[in-house]
């Protein structure tokens, strides 16, 4: 989150001062809060966070003004990717773990066998055939127009499996690993590749410029 968030405040953490808006300023930094979750909506492993930003920053002048939310809105898959460079990184340096890129889709790790992937990465196989049954029923009903993408990728979302306790989603896992016959990756695949951080609190100050 450090490289994530910093990267947007060195390039899009502005604000807008002046009649209509009309200069865009440098802010002091951003305020956000993070929450780190283990799992998908499908309950399959996935390490990720969500920040919440606030919509005030302060003007060199100390001033609390509105963010001028543009670059973060035409820019959010570009930070992401960089919070996923960076946790390969961290994960990479700290566990001496090692990633694979497949012909197509996000990196694996190499150390979990492909049966297991398979099995606890249902996702994207989910939205694809709920994107289907959409498409098709939005073909029906518009003589064959073809949608907005928007309108099928919220659907779509909204349509996947709620979430469910930590503790239910661990027992699940489990399961899951013996059915594909990894029943000795259960400890491995878990809780040391992902450690619980001693810290809980999901707030975070994000200091601006170098320390």
């Amino acid at each position: 989150m450090t490289a994530a968030l910093g990267w947007f405040e060195d390039h899009g953490a502005v604000t807008r001062r002046g009649r209509d808006g009309v200069d865009q300023v440098d802010s002091l930094g951003v305020v956000a809060a993070l929450f780190r979750q283990h799992t998908s909506r499908s309950m399959d492993p996935q390490l990720h966070t969500h920040a919440v930003i606030s919509s005030k920053v302060q003007d060199e002048t100390g001033k609390w003004l509105a963010l001028d939310a543009r670059f973060l809105k035409f820019q959010q898959r570009s930070i992401g990717w960089i919070y996923d460079a960076a946790l390969r990184s961290e994960l990479t340096t700290r566990l001496g773990v090692a990633w694979e890129q497949p012909a197509s889709g996000p990196v694996d790790l190499v150390c979990i066998p492909e049966g297991v992937r398979g099995v606890l990465s249902k996702r994207t196989g989910q939205i694809d055939e709920k994107l289907g049954e959409l498409l098709e029923r939005w073909m029906t009903e518009h003589n064959g127009d073809d949608p907005q993408r928007r309108t099928g990728a919220r659907e779509a979302r909204g349509a996947i499996t709620p979430g469910r306790g930590r503790g239910r989603a661990r027992g699940r896992r489990r399961n899951l690993y013996s059915r594909a016959g990894q029943r000795g990756h259960v400890g491995t695949v878990g809780p040391s590749v992902w450690p619980r951080s001693s810290d809980r609190s999901p707030f975070r100050t994000i200091p601006s410029g170098p320390p």
